[in-house]
């Protein structure tokens, strides 16, 4: 059984790089179509968007690192090749799949290559069916990424569910659960459609961006929040959380042990102090698939807002049991950040 345990920050060039990794395939099952999004937005050739990066390391901690941006290894030494120029490039790299530490995001599947759709990434949906006691619900869970070299204010996705023989046997749509999505950034979605008869064979995925947006506008939506896990708990484990998080949970002994627990930050790295954010999280699995999804709203103790430079944190608990072979997969997971609307 694997112990609760405490994320701490490492002033290694390590700590500033695990981030997290995936890979394609899967091992649940997933609906299959096209992925089809939304027509190509039109945009002038040339146009790319700068990445939303946080300050770099040496600003955000200047006692680990020296005048020059090198890593303070001793009082009186430092070490020059780690620097935090290094580090923030890194953070903000994302080549070979590897995660990203931007603003108001950290993990995965974030791209620079814009061919001006919004999609569903179908290689990144779990589905399962249900009987709630009133029919049966078709449920999904994956990611859609605005792929256009414009912010939008919200984006919606839509399945049509057709059984073996082409026949629709149910529609929904759902709007993801983070707006202002900037280019490139995937953000995640739940749905879910009652089944009257039939059974899902294939789904058609499509995704509507809102209206495109500035990035004055963004910011002011999503903030400049840096994310970061303070603290987890794998599903299986019964170990108590420590004292000072049982206050967080609505039950006496935390969140039962069918389903992670995760504790973040977000540190508020804007010019002024900023709205207690939502945070959401979602779990990913070692093949890409999205496990499970929760949201909450930071807290800091005596605050109705996070000053510069002051972290907020909020605790992360999916609403629904995972099984413990399903959470085994789990390999990663992705924050996102914004202001209440």
């Amino acid at each position: 059984m694997r112990r609760g345990r405490f994320l701490v920050v490492v002033t290694s060039l390590a700590a500033w790089l695990a981030v997290g990794c995936s890979s394609d395939g899967g091992t649940l099952r997933v609906g299959s179509g096209a992925g089809t999004g939304a027509p190509p937005r039109s945009r002038s050739l040339g146009e790319f968007p700068v990445l939303p990066t946080l300050p770099p390391p040496a600003a955000r901690t200047p006692h680990l690192f020296d005048s020059r941006g090198c890593l303070r290894v001793h009082e009186r030494r430092s070490d020059c090749s780690v620097t935090s120029q290094e580090l923030a490039a890194r953070e903000s790299d994302g080549s070979d799949g590897a995660a990203r530490k931007l603003a108001s995001f950290s993990g995965l599947m974030w791209t620079d290559r814009l061919d001006g759709d919004v999609r569903v990434l179908v290689e990144t949906v779990t589905t399962e069916t249900v009987d709630l006691g009133r029919g049966r619900t078709w449920r999904a869970l994956g990611l859609v990424r605005n792929e256009t070299a414009e912010p939008v204010e919200s984006v919606v996705v839509h399945a049509e569910l057709r059984d073996r023989s082409g026949r629709v046997v149910g529609r929904g749509s759902s709007s993801a659960l983070v707006g202002a999505v900037r280019p490139g950034e995937p953000v995640p979605f739940a749905l879910e459609v009652e089944i009257a008869d039939g059974v899902v064979e294939k789904v058609r995925w499509s995704a509507d961006p809102g209206a495109a947006t500035d990035g004055a506008e963004v910011t002011r939506r999503r903030g400049v929040f840096e994310l970061s896990r303070l603290w987890e708990r794998h599903v299986g484990d019964a170990s108590p959380l420590p004292e000072h998080l049982v206050s967080r949970f609505d039950e006496s002994q935390g969140p039962p042990a069918d389903r992670p627990v995760l504790v973040a930050s977000a540190s508020n790295w804007a010019d002024r102090a900023d709205a207690l954010p939502v945070v959401t999280a979602a779990w990913i699995s070692d093949a890409g698939r999205v496990l499970a999804v929760a949201r909450g709203r930071a807290v800091l103790p005596g605050r109705t807002d996070v000053p510069p430079g002051a972290p907020a944190d909020v605790a992360l608990v999916p609403d629904r049991p995972m099984g413990v072979e399903i959470a085994g997969e789990i390999a990663a997971v992705s924050l996102w950040a914004e202001k209440p609307s």
